[in-house]
């Protein structure tokens, strides 16, 4: 039977039913010489030898008991364990995977699919060790550098798990279920720049198929966490309201008061930003943060004279800070050259 008449009869069994159907695609692919699909297919519909055997095309044609000779040196238990994974059938993924690695002992993918079916049957201990195999033979494969440090953030080994994270998303930068896991461990190493940072770069490397999950990241942070990502991503309004639902439990809560402010400051809305800065000094008069951000935004409005006394009350407050002294210097040097071009008009 020649090639397009099988391909032909592999289309028209179709309607027949999945069965026929199966069979004669197995037909097909077998004339093909096709033995990576061929494996698919077997792995797919758990064809054993015996159903391997058996064809509608001339067996003097295609030697089928070769073929299926073939396909043991392919990796037909792998699939059938990642079909079995996919179903969560866990006991026959296990089966599946282990038979897989008594002829390829090697293999660092299969090794890592153990371990996730180990880890649902709650054998902790012996998916650590077959992830540590995995990494053994392959130091790259970024699944596993995952799968190994979820289960160490399980054991609160948090150093452990950020070595393995920080090695995962550089190998899969953009990888949005590596970033969370780093950003989540860096939150309890009590790093919450970097997390943030990396919240911030999960979020931006989302694509529309992302967003349930992504989603579920957004309802799981705390919301000023969330707000504050926002603003690495220069989302300020979406900042601003999550800031203004806390501020209706306390509308003199100096904390958010300053973080609306500076998120109008970084737009450079000098108005808006200075009064909520006014608003937070009325509640806390010595903040000196508040006098500070007080007098950047009237340095940026050009009030000089102003801003001086807001940096010298910064100052006063908190002498050590150089910010604070650098401000009060271009306060200064505003009001001269302010002076200055004052002068430079009355002459013309």
């Amino acid at each position: 039977m020649r090639t397009e008449e099988l391909l032909q009869k592999a289309k028209n069994s179709f309607a027949a039913g999945p069965a026929k159907y199966t069979a004669a695609l197995r037909d097909f692919l077998v004339l093909q010489k096709d033995y990576q699909e061929l494996e698919l297919l077997v792995a797919e519909q758990g064809l054993d030898e015996e159903q391997l055997q058996y064809a509608s095309v001339d067996t003097e044609e295609i030697d089928l008991l070769n073929t299926f000779a073939r396909l043991k040196s392919y990796k037909i238990n792998y699939y059938v364990g990642k079909i079995y994974l996919q179903r969560n059938n866990w006991l026959k993924a296990q089966e599946a995977f282990e038979q897989h690695l008594t002829d390829f002992e090697s293999d660092d993918d299969a090794l890592d699919s153990l371990g996730i079916v180990y880890e649902q049957l709650e054998q902790t201990e012996d998916a650590l060790q077959v992830y540590s195999m995995a990494l053994q033979i392959n130091t790259n494969n970024s699944s596993a550098r995952h799968n190994r440090a979820r289960l160490y953030m399980d054991a609160k080994q948090y150093q452990l798990a950020l070595y393995d994270l920080k090695t995962a998303t550089t190998l899969q930068p953009k990888n949005i279920y590596f970033l969370n896991s780093l950003a989540e461990c860096l939150l309890n190493l009590n790093n919450t720049l970097l997390a943030l940072q990396c919240y911030a770069r999960c979020f931006d490397a989302a694509t529309e198929q992302d967003t349930p999950f992504v989603r579920v990241i957004k309802d799981s942070l705390p919301p000023t966490i969330l707000a504050l990502v926002y603003e690495i991503q220069d989302k300020f309004v979406a900042a601003r309201e999550i800031y203004f639902t806390q501020l209706q439990d306390n509308q003199r809560d100096p904390v958010i008061l300053n973080q609306i402010g500076s998120t109008y400051h970084k737009q450079q809305n000098y108005k808006e930003a200075k009064a909520f800065y006014n608003t937070m000094i009325k509640c806390d008069q010595k903040s000196d943060v508040g006098w500070a951000s007080r007098g950047e935004c009237l340095y940026g409005l050009r009030k000089y004279k102003l801003a001086l006394g807001s940096a010298k009350i910064a100052l006063d407050l908190n002498p050590e800070d150089k910010d604070y002294r650098d401000l009060a210097k271009n306060c200064v040097g505003g009001q001269i050259m302010q002076a200055f071009r004052s002068r430079q008009k009355l002459r013309t």
